[in-house]
């Protein structure tokens, strides 16, 4: 491979112009900056691999980003691979450490979870890879031009059908397949949420993303509201927690957020509680900056559909994916019991 010759083909387009484009006119001829005024000092074939190591952690030693997985130079998934390593994995040490139990069984049961779940993510993430190298390294054929020109009027036209994402419907989908993973199988475990601005009556528009860190807790419960027996919902999900028997350091009262999805314009009433507490109910808001973007109406709506429309309470995750969703309090009440028998693994 001759790597010099290489190296002028992709540069020569880049130095060379037909047109001044700050003054609008065309040149009579193409003008390329001088190749005697370039001096290489360097030319090599860059050669480059996906690898992902077999075994995540052993014992007290964790293998994230670099250490963990390489990736070729497309699209910056191997620096976006490193910060989800971080993120799935920082709650699960911040669980091991609250624990009263750290029995080897737990913290392969904890970390094997994370192992697993990263493993799929990666995958992901090499497969997005491969198709910008080819966009790259290839030219586009007329087909993919026409697709992609069809694309971009659906994305333009909001009156048309959407042209549906691929990465959008992975990342949507989350660890759902994940066998093993921390999330409970056919409860809708493992989607990943979506973001949108909320508020309540006593605050300005926060990102719903801090509903997962309004407690000390590792856990947090949505419970959806209705506007009709608001009270109600939350003291079922008050009752089933106390029930739980959970350590409070990782699923408490505290832990429970109410959310209503309908928009409001921030004037929804807080619930009164049985012992007389005023609760915050969060709803759909605008953007704090009044930027333009989706309404909170149907800001509401796609939170809502990542949870399933007859969800009444959520289990979720710091990492902003679901644990279990619940229609009814029975349902919740399972879901906790799951959760305590998977932080006490048997030896």
């Amino acid at each position: 491979m001759d790597a010099e010759s290489l190296f002028w083909e992709h540069l020569k387009p880049m130095i060379t112009r037909e047109r001044d484009d700050d003054r609008g006119c065309d040149f009579s001829s193409p003008v390329q900056f001088p190749v005697d005024c370039i001096r290489i000092l360097r030319c090599r074939p860059y050669r480059f691999a996906h690898k992902v190591v077999n075994q995540w952690f052993h014992k007290r030693v964790i293998l994230i980003g670099d250490a963990a997985h390489v990736f070729p130079p497309f699209a910056g998934q191997g620096i976006a691979s490193g910060v989800r390593d971080a993120h799935q994995l920082a709650w699960r040490l911040a669980l091991l450490l609250r624990s009263k139990s750290q029995s080897e069984a737990l913290v392969n049961s904890i970390l094997g979870s994370w192992a697993l779940e990263r493993r799929k993510s990666v995958d992901d993430a090499a497969k997005f890879t491969m198709l910008n190298g080819y966009l790259c390294n290839n030219e586009p054929s007329i087909w993919f031009r026409m697709l992609l020109h069809l694309a971009m009027f659906l994305e333009s036209n909001q009156f048309s059908l959407q042209f549906p994402n691929p990465q959008a419907i992975v990342e949507r989908r989350g660890f759902t397949h994940v066998q093993g993973g921390f999330s409970l199988e056919n409860s809708h475990g493992g989607a990943r949420l979506t973001q949108m601005y909320v508020q309540s009556n006593e605050g300005e528009s926060i990102l719903s993303d801090t509903l997962l860190r309004s407690s000390d807790c590792i856990f947090t419960i949505i419970a959806i509201c209705n506007g009709a027996d608001d009270s109600r919902i939350y003291q079922d999900a008050k009752e089933a927690v106390e029930g739980s028997g959970i350590d409070p350091a990782v699923l408490s009262t505290s832990s429970i957020v109410l959310l209503s999805p309908s928009y409001s314009g921030g004037c929804i009433k807080p619930v009164e509680s049985v012992s007389g507490e005023q609760i915050q109910v969060f709803s759909p808001a605008m953007h704090p900056g009044g930027r333009p973007g989706m309404s909170p109406r149907r800001n509401g709506r796609a939170y809502l559909d990542r949870l399933g429309r007859s969800t009444r309470f959520a289990l979720l995750r710091p990492d902003f994916f679901v644990v279990s969703c619940c229609k009814n309090v029975k349902e919740l009440e399972k879901c906790l019991s799951w959760l305590k028998e998977r932080l006490v693994p048997q030896e």
